[in-house]
């Protein structure tokens, strides 16, 4: 705002026209700013009044008063205030009491009884607990609250969990040589965790057991690496008595130069890596179908689709046979490549090497077919359930022309030709995943009933089995020498054909372990075949330890932390007699308990009357590797 000059008069100007408005909304709004400014421009300036702000009073000075006393200091001179004070004569009227004195050198009135007996006073901190846990809020604090229950219940995890490995380790310093199988996966809240598993000779019997649930923060070979040894050297298992590992086919785990295998050989020169057998026979059939899969929902109606279904039906009803045999608990290493050729043989009799291929009995699902194809002469009868739930025949033709985009045809030669090639295929993956397998031949030493007949056959068979026993080693396992093999050999193979020729692979050692002789007179060929024992050949115990951590980890517990994860699995999967007392006691020593003070553990706990009825197994009975039933396993 501009301000009027005084000294000068000047005329004042005349006001502006109004304009012509547009509208009446417009024009009152513009003529009111005009008339605004033109006042604003042309009124003297009249400067503000001044406001002399009123006087000051002078600050009232008040006396000091002294501070009240707070709560806590009035509660505590009432206490005081309230004791009673010592006096002389009470030695008169109470004759149990005993004077003395504490460490601050204050007087203090003890009960005589109490301290012959050894029972705790009243003074808590001094010379017990006191009365403190007959407090009403001591009580209710250990009964009643919700804190104390959630870490009283994971500590009688830790107790059960100290326990069950205890008894573990004991099996595994015992045992001469362990297995381990591991292998990687995610739970359901995106946690990364490396599950092992430990095979070893428990009372001559050769288990595989769940050793622990390691959380990893990489998938990568030096992570892995770094847990899995932070791990065996925590738990105090020694490194050289590691016979071999198994793993499944990934290049972090089977990598031939910075895999985990590769760099675990680095500390264990003699270990052996063993690729898990049920993953590879999986990849040979899935690498097979990759080439020969069916897309179409067209191909429902042709005779080539339904040829090739009932043919997939019989071809893999086999290979699941071998799969099956790999996922018993306790694989006989010595029938490795027997069954391995067994199913090749198998394979190439029905499909690949003779006339008769198909339709001539020897296929369940396929001859099925055919013969129902032959009956309708053309056409094929579907039975099924319509939508209102009553059975219903559906019956349609099939087709026998070519599917485009196929290179076999429709017609029933084509499809043998087309399964031929199926088959030839599935036999070469087999062979060509399953090479290795031939290392595994020199366990057949033990195995009386694959010995050659001949004697120097057999002599000069059981040396090349030696040899690549000691080369599947890299001749490198400690307490063993090759030399000294061949000096054992004659004797043990005589007696063993003498006396051990009914006996298969686990049950040999577990007999020949019985007595300390054998151990003594051929300590090179036993050590090895105890090596051979404990070798993993599959993951498949991994594969199970992943489901039973789903059942603990559900959706409804996905808070769980890996450290409760892993004992609980522990507690699930070890299958030990529970000794109830000790473990107890081991829960009771974690922290002071009210309730669990005055229990005589050493008596028996009529909470536990199993206990009685608990008897120790006898050696003959824990001895082999049970019933055929018994290694049979689900499908994982």
């Amino acid at each position: 705002m501009e301000e009027a000059d005084l000294s000068v008069d000047k005329p004042a100007d005349p006001p502006p026209p109004d304009p012509v408005p547009s509208s009446p909304a417009s024009a009152s709004t513009s003529s009111a700013k005009k008339r605004r400014r033109y006042q604003q421009r042309h009124v003297p300036f009249a400067p503000p009044p001044k406001i002399t702000p009123p006087a000051t009073p002078a600050p009232v000075v008040e006396a000091e008063r002294p501070l009240a006393p707070t709560s806590a200091e009035m509660k505590a001179k009432a206490y005081l205030a309230a004791q009673k004070k010592y006096t002389s004569d009470w030695h008169g009227r109470f004759p149990w009491l005993v004077l003395d004195k504490t460490d601050d050198g204050s007087p203090c009135l003890r009960c005589s009884v109490c301290m012959q007996h050894g029972k705790p006073t009243a003074r808590y901190g001094r010379d017990g607990p006191g009365g403190r846990d007959l407090q009403i809020g001591s009580m209710r604090w250990h009964e009643e609250s919700t804190k104390h229950e959630a870490y009283g219940f994971r500590e009688m995890v830790k107790a059960m969990v100290a326990f069950l490995k205890a008894q573990q380790m004991e099996h595994i310093d015992s045992s001469p040589f362990i297995g381990i199988s591991c292998d990687e996966s995610t739970d359901r809240t995106r946690g990364k965790h490396l599950i092992v598993f430990g095979t070893f000779l428990k009372k001559r019997r050769v288990v595989t057991e769940f050793l622990s649930l390691l959380t990893i923060d990489k998938c990568d070979a030096a992570s892995l690496q770094s847990v899995l040894l932070g791990h065996l050297e925590g738990s105090g298992i020694e490194l050289q008595k590691i016979a071999g590992i198994s793993t499944d086919g990934a290049s972090v785990m089977t990598g031939e130069k910075n895999g985990l295998v590769a760099r675990l050989r680095l500390r264990i020169p003699h270990l052996v890596g063993c690729h898990c057998i049920a993953h590879r026979i999986l990849g040979a059939v899935i690498v097979v179908f990759i080439e020969y899969k069916h897309k179409h929902v067209a191909l429902l109606k042709s005779f080539k689709f339904h040829f090739c279904l009932n043919f997939l039906a019989d071809i893999l009803a086999e290979l699941n046979t071998l799969n099956r045999f790999f996922q018993r608990r306790t694989v006989d290493i010595t029938l490795v490549t027997q069954e391995v050729d067994r199913t090749v043989t198998y394979i190439k009799h029905r499909y690949i090497e003779y006339g008769e291929r198909f339709g001539g009995g020897l296929n369940k699902q396929l001859d099925k077919f055919l013969a129902r194809y032959k009956e309708g002469r053309g056409s094929l009868e579907v039975h099924g359930i319509a939508a209102d739930g009553s059975p219903c025949t559906h019956k349609f033709e099939l087709t026998l022309s070519r599917i485009p985009g196929h290179a076999f045809g429709g017609t029933p030669s084509d499809c043998e030709d087309l399964c031929t090639a199926f088959a030839k295929e599935t036999v070469g993956c087999l062979e060509g995943r399953l090479w290795d397998m031939k290392r595994m031949e020199g366990s057949k030493l033990y195995k009386v009933d694959q010995w050659p007949k001949k004697t120097e056959v057999r002599e000069r068979r059981c040396r090349k089995w030696a040899e690549q026993n000691m080369a599947l080693f890299d001749n490198k396992l400690p307490g063993v020498e090759l030399r000294a093999m061949e000096l054992e050999l004659k004797t043990f193979c005589h007696i063993m054909k003498t006396h051990r020729k009914d006996d298969d692979f686990a049950q040999g050692l577990a007999n020949m372990m019985k007595t300390k002789d054998w151990s003594k007179s051929y300590p090179n060929l036993m050590r090895m075949w105890q090596a051979l024992a404990v070798l993993p050949l599959s993951t498949v115990e991994c594969e199970r330890g992943f489901s039973r951590q789903n059942v603990i980890k559900g959706w409804h517990r996905t808070s769980l932390c890996d450290a409760t994860l892993g004992e609980l699995m522990t507690i699930s999967m070890l299958d030990y007699d529970m000794d109830y007392p000790q473990i107890v006691e081991k829960w009771r020593r974690i922290r002071h308990r009210r309730q669990a003070r005055n229990v005589e553990f050493e008596q028996e706990i009529p909470l536990f009357p199993q206990q009685k009825d608990v008897v120790e197994s006898s050696d003959d009975e824990s001895v082999g590797g049970g019933s055929e039933d018994d290694n049979v396993d689900d499908d994982y």
